[in-house]
């Protein structure tokens, strides 16, 4: 999956939004390269060429502030609490409603260094003393956050009833969530965007599906946008009753 292919999804789904998109500016970008223990990962680089200056209506991140802007001085200004070899700050968290307040990260060191894994911890305390286990990984690339936002934004929340479920995944859980997007297939849902490991982005002319499997998560979380509530508890119910359903061995 490429930045391109969620651009274009963005631009078919919400033309309005051209207008609202702005690029980082040259001199942010640069600040921020320098900020970054290497190359700026390029997934994450075509991000800030393309919005990374304003995303308009769109939230790469849930309730955070992503611009280059504001990014590169909170970085130089603050003593992290982290490794920051590792962990790189592409997200900082607005706070509304929260007490305690989690960044959003690249993880330089994990998957591909081209697309790497998003997480997400407090950024507090003497890096010293820093725990991989205060780490919430979030998505298995920037591009793997970015699609699942850019469809329940603009795919999924666009349609006039939404409904959310979890099912359990069980020991082989990328297996059960590929058992749910075939379900899905065989009532005339297909992707929107490219599947990829752990995220399924699916529609047809009545309904969007998300179906996730969140990294180091034991359950799918299906989330649907639907023209009609009844079509959208229909399938929920199919979905549920088809993995329920005795496999005969």
């Amino acid at each position: 999956m490429s930045f391109s292919q969620i651009l274009a999804f963005l631009m078919a789904r919400a033309p309005d939004l051209r207008a609202e998109l702005r690029g980082a500016h040259p001199d942010d970008l640069a600040e921020l390269a320098g900020a970054c223990p290497r190359p700026l990962p390029a997934a994450y680089l075509e991000f800030l060429r393309a919005m990374g200056g304003s995303s308009g209506s769109f939230q790469p991140l849930p309730v955070a502030d992503c611009r280059a802007a504001s990014l590169w001085p909170h970085i130089l200004a603050t003593s992290p609490s982290y490794p920051d070899d590792r962990f790189f700050k592409v997200g900082l968290d607005l706070g509304i409603g929260r007490d305690i307040l989690q960044d959003w990260f690249l993880d330089l060191q994990r998957g591909d260094p081209d697309d790497p894994p998003v997480v997400r911890f407090e950024d507090e305390g003497d890096p010293a003393d820093f725990v991989a286990a205060r780490v919430d990984v979030v998505a298995r690339a920037w591009t793997a956050m970015l699609q699942a936002r850019a469809f329940l934004s603009f795919a999924v929340e666009a349609r006039a009833h939404q409904q959310r479920s979890t099912f359990a995944a069980g020991e082989a859980g990328a297996v059960r969530l590929d058992d749910v997007a075939a379900i899905c297939g065989r009532l005339g849902l297909t992707p929107a965007l490219p599947s990829r490991p752990g995220l399924h982005t699916l529609e047809r002319a009545d309904l969007s599906v998300l179906l996730e499997l969140p990294p180091e998560s034991a359950r799918i979380d299906v989330r649907v946008g639907a023209d009609s509530a009844a079509s959208g508890q229909l399938l929920v119910e199919v979905i549920h009753d088809n993995l329920e359903a005795p496999t005969g061995r």
